[in-house]
Parts: C-alpha cells; structure tokens; sequence
C-alpha cells in the first residue's frame, strides 16, 4: 500500500501508517509524480481538496481527514472518482470539549486580567471578580461529536443548555433543550460554536448583534469563516459582546484580525490547538489506521 501524508501538524500518524505500506511527505510545491501510484491521501485542514488535486492521485482509492471538519474537501470530486472518504471526528472531541470549558470558565472568570495581575506585586483583585459557570444558559451551535461532549460536561456542571443544529434533531443528554436558532440566540449568556460545515454564509454576522443579550460571551472552537469576526469586533467594542473566546479565525493562521483583537483585555484566543492533546494523537493513530484497514479490505471483497 502507498500513502501519501499530507496532514501537516499531524507528524505524529506518520509512524503507525508506516505499519500499513509506504509512507510518502506529500509537498505541493514539489510534489514531482510520486502520487501517481498512491491508493490513500492523508490530510487535514489543508491542503485544498479538489479535482485538480485529486488529478495527482490517478489510482486513490480513500482520502482520510485527520479531525472532524471537511470544509476543504469536495466530496462530489470524490464521489465522482469513486474515492472512499474517511473521517476521524471522534478522535479528538474529548480535546476539543475539555478546551472549549476551559475558553468558556476563562472568560467568566477573567482570566486574562487575572494572569496579569497574579505576577504584580502586590496582588490586586481589583476588576477580575468574575461569574460563576453553573446556571449559566448555553447555546450550543452544531450538536455532533464535540457538540455532543460539549453539552454533557455543563449539564452535569449545572448548565441549562439549549442546542441548533440545521443537521440534527436528537438530543441524547438528559436536560438539553432543541430550539430554533433565534431563539438560542435570544436565550443564552453563552454562545459555543460547534458547527463544521454550513453552505449559507457566515452563522453570526452583524444582523446578529440586535438578537443576543448585551454581555454574551462567545465561544468557537469549530471553524473560523462560520462567523464574522469583523461583526465580533463591533460587539465587542459596543458591548453587546462581554468577552469571545477562540481557537480558529477567519484567515488563519496569518489572520488580519490578530492585531486587534489582542487589543481587548476580554478576549482570548488559542491557534487552533482544541484538538491536539496527546491522548487525541492515540486515538487518531488508533482510529486512522483501523478505519483504513477497514474500508481497504472492503473494497477488495
């Protein structure tokens, strides 16, 4: 078996693969004819995937997408060459659930002020006196493997949680609430993005603004072009917006907006590390390799 890894940030895979057959370092900008062989492409959010590149791969016969989103693939490309499509969400959902608790109890508690503030001399707790996580309302945008993870943790943690999502309609944790978009808007102190893939423009944009409760916290640890960061900005600079958290960005990872977004002190941002834990590696090692094996060999039966 060929494989070709194109999974930057992912490196840690290239090991277990090697199990499988030969392990190719897939590189765009030489990638000479080394492809033309290969029967399964690895990667993650990048690089683009779409019939130009799948022209490389002549003989693929499965493409894997490390994590959960697939926004820079084009599925009716692979359906058209008959190409197994692969996905690991549930690797990292675990990492992406404990990270986006920590973004939302940082941001009630005023984290970033209090950081500062705890390597002053002396110690002053002046304006980092912050909010409690339990009773909070939360809104949960997207409700499918992190979602899910997402929405079990503040339950159990005293939350009252109310969930959109255009997809699905189930609500498997006890004490969650299924609402129109809208009206979960309307509902929430805290809004968590989670949402991987959505054809209709921006979830959150500035028409949004006059729908939420002035204070609300925003959380996205799912894609950065589901919301509009220019209409984040505004909010955050009327107040509409009490604080936003994020672990992705329109643009990144050289997004126009860093600069001043750093600028709030209610602001907190991570560079799209969520999912990448070392318990998340394993299982993504442990997920990839098997579900290869698994739609190989049922391609040969």
């Amino acid at each position: 078996m060929k494989i070709v890894f194109a999974a930057k940030g992912h490196e840690y895979l290239i090991e277990a693969l090697s199990e499988l057959g030969e392990v190719i370092v897939f590189d765009s900008e030489n990638d000479n004819d080394f492809g033309s062989e290969a029967d399964v492409l690895i990667v993650a959010s990048s690089p683009m995937v779409d019939l130009t590149l799948l022209e490389k791969f002549p003989s693929l016969k499965a493409l894997v997408r490390v994590g959960s989103g697939f926004d820079n693939i084009d599925i009716d490309a692979l359906k058209e060459r008959n190409i197994k499509f692969i996905r690991v969400p549930e690797g990292n959902r675990d990492s992406v659930a404990e990270h986006t608790l920590l973004l939302i109890t940082g941001l009630l508690r005023k984290i970033n002020k209090a950081i500062v503030k705890g390597f002053e001399k002396p110690w002053d707790r002046e304006g980092v006196v912050g909010n409690e996580l339990k009773g909070k309302v939360v809104g949960i945008v997207g409700y499918g493997n992190v979602g899910w993870e997402v929405a079990q943790r503040l339950v159990s943690l005293g939350c009252i949680v109310n969930t959109w999502d255009p997809y699905r309609k189930f609500n498997p944790v006890p004490g969650v609430g299924n609402v129109p978009y809208e009206e979960l808007l309307a509902l929430s102190d805290i809004i968590s993005f989670h949402i991987q893939d959505v054809n209709n423009g921006y979830l959150f944009d500035f028409d949004h603004l006059e729908k939420v409760k002035r204070g609300v916290l925003i959380v996205n640890t799912s894609r950065g072009n589901v919301v509009n960061t220019r209409a984040l900005i505004q909010g955050l600079r009327s107040g509409v917006i009490g604080g936003l958290a994020i672990d992705v960005i329109e643009g990144e990872p050289n997004s126009q907006f860093i600069d001043e977004l750093k600028t709030f002190d209610n602001v907190i941002a991570t560079p799209h590390v969520a999912g990448h834990s070392y318990e998340a590696y394993e299982k993504m090692k442990e997920l990839v390799v098997r579900k290869i094996k698994y739609t190989l060999s049922n391609l040969m039966l």
